[in-house]
Parts: structure tokens; C-alpha cells; sequence
């Protein structure tokens, strides 16, 4: 672990231009990452003021990955201040080997056409590999199968590769045959059988990234940060800024309970019931991702200034 003090941070250079949502993120995204190990915190929490960040969890690279998405996304507003280029091309240098899930071969490949990296073209065979092994494919959740499918394309559009566009053919055709459902038309989560009649939020947001017209929902969301939620807190603090990561049930093995208590009610397809707040509690970290995906969503997005200008902590 290490701490950093969250004033001052210098994730932007000051500036009116950029949304204070997007300024925010940077800045805190500049706490949470280890400049010598070239890695973004897999959480974080404040202690005594301070950013206390966790390396020790292997997911720090995929956290990395995400990190990275959001602020290429944001480096052409005026003030963001990353060497992303230079991030890139260390880590690839120093973890590129330990890249080994599906999912994060698929982002990093959308990362290094974005960044276009030299490594782009070596990146695209690993992620070829994965599409050209069906049995492995649809062993994939939403989540990992929409991340190949991204880094597919995005590498198709940004470099024209027929090998890259034949295989984004391929993932979506696979995508869209086994994980639609046809009387739905939403997306599995997976494909196991203990978890093929699921769905997920996360998912499905990946699954319909590109829609970006659903207000009322997008109000609704970031309005539950400001204390429109079940314990009416603020998950969203300005000074230091800091984003609380959810609200959970107060028991122990909450995350295991979880699964089981989704996978009870789709035995018996009954509908899960609402939790008394006294049973609730606010899980006070933060990992690194949710902000580098903070960054991809709001960087350059107009509209919603109560939320990219935090209007409504004021």
C-alpha cells in the first residue's frame, strides 16, 4: 500500500475548459497511480486525509487498461496533463507479458490502435487467436466477449486491417447467434448454465456503449451519487473528491451471498425484494477503473452540467 495527500493534485493544469467532472477524475487518477511500476491502484481508500492506495491484487492491470481508455479519451481537452504515449509504451514494456485474460487482450488492443503503438499489430494477433477458438470464445462472459469485440474494431477503423475487420466479423456473429435473446433482446451474461438466464448492468452497458440518448436514465444514475439513493448519502465528495464504490447489504461473504441469492431467484423465477436501509451500508473504496471509465464516458460529452459540473454538491 501507499498514501498520497489529495491536496494539491495535478492531474490538469487549472483551466475553465475542461468539465469538473472530467478535471476531478484526472486529478484523482494521479493519486492512485504508481509512476515506477507504470500501474493504476486496484483500490483505494482515505485515511486520515489521504489516499491510501492497494497494488496487491492482480486485477491492477486490467484496472491499468481501463485507466489508460479513459484518459485518451480525454487527452485532447486543453489542460489534461498525461504523458498517455509514454504511459503506454512503459507498461507495455514491463507487463505486457502478464496480459493473459481474453478481456484484456481485447482493451489493450483498443488502447494501442488509439495510442497507435507499434505493438498494435502483434496485440491484434493475440486477440485473433482468442476469436479463432470458438469453444474458448463462448466460454466468455458479456463483459470479456464486448472487450474483444471493441478492440477488434476499433483496431479496424483506426488502421484498416482486413484480418482485424474478419475477425470483428467473426466475435460479432458469435455474439449475437449465442448471447441474444431472441424474446428479450437483451444480452446473457454468460453462457454457463448456472448463469445463462441472467443479465447484468455492467454488461449490458458495455453491450450498448454507443447509446448515449437515454436522459432520464443518465439523470437517474449520476443523481444517486448526490444522495438519491436508498441511504440518501452522498457517494460523491468534492474536497478531497473522492467516489464511495456502492452501497451493499451489511453481512459477511457479501459478494458470495450475492450470487446466490441471484441465482435463487432465477431457479424459482421470483423477483428479488427490496432491502430496509438498516441493513445497508456505504463500501467506502474506490478502484481506479471507475474513474478511468468516469473519464472515457464524460471526456468531451456536452449536456448534464449538474453532474460534469458537479452542480449538485454545490
Amino acid at each position: 500500500m501507499n498514501a498520497a495527500s489529495p491536496e494539491p493534485l495535478i492531474g490538469v493544469t487549472r483551466t475553465g475548459t475542461v468539465p469538473a467532472i472530467v478535471r476531478k477524475s484526472s486529478e484523482l487518477l494521479k493519486a492512485m497511480f504508481n509512476e515506477q511500476r507504470c500501474l493504476f491502484a486496484y483500490s483505494t481508500r482515505m485515511k486520515d486525509g489521504k489516499y491510501v492506495n492497494d497494488f496487491s491484487n492482480p486485477a491492477v492491470y486490467r484496472y491499468t487498461i481501463n485507466s489508460f481508455a479513459g484518459i485518451q479519451q480525454a487527452r485532447s481537452l486543453e489542460g489534461i496533463d498525461w504523458d498517455i504515449d509514454k504511459n503506454i509504451e512503459k507498461f507495455v514494456k514491463l507487463s505486457w507479458q502478464r496480459i493473459n485474460n481474453p478481456a484484456d487482450n481485447g482493451l489493450l488492443l483498443y488502447v494501442l490502435a488509439v495510442a497507435d503503438h507499434p505493438d498494435g499489430h502483434s496485440q491484434l494477433k493475440r486477440v485473433e487467436g482468442v476469436v479463432n477458438d470458438e469453444k474458448a470464445l463462448v466460454k466468455l462472459n458479456l463483459q470479456e466477449i464486448c472487450w474483444v469485440l471493441a478492440g477488434l474494431t476499433k483496431y479496424g477503423e483506426l488502421n484498416g486491417n482486413p484480418g482485424s475487420i474478419v475477425a470483428a466479423k467473426k466475435c460479432w456473429t458469435i455474439l449475437h447467434r449465442n448471447y441474444l435473446n431472441p424474446h428479450t433482446f437483451l444480452p446473457f451474461y454468460s453462457l454457463a448454465r448456472c448463469r445463462r438466464g441472467l443479465t447484468s448492468f455492467g454488461g449490458i452497458a458495455y453491450f450498448l456503449c454507443g447509446i448515449s440518448e437515454a436522459r432520464t436514465a443518465i439523470e437517474n444514475s449520476y443523481r444517486w451519487l448526490f444522495g438519491k439513493n436508498e441511504l440518501h448519502e452522498l457517494m460523491i465528495h468534492n474536497s478531497p473528491f473522492f467516489v464511495y464504490r456502492s452501497i451493499r447489504r451489511k453481512t459477511r461473504l457479501e459478494r458470495a451471498t450475492r450470487y446466490v441469492r441471484a441465482l435463487a431467484c432465477s431457479a424459482l423465477s421470483v423477483e428479488a425484494g427490496t432491502v430496509s436501509p438498516t441493513h445497508l451500508e456505504i463500501n467506502k473504496e474506490c478502484r481506479s477503473y471507475h474513474i478511468g471509465w468516469l473519464l472515457f464516458a464524460w471526456a468531451g460529452r456536452k449536456g448534464f452540467e449538474e453532474f460534469s459540473e458537479l452542480q449538485l454538491l454545490k
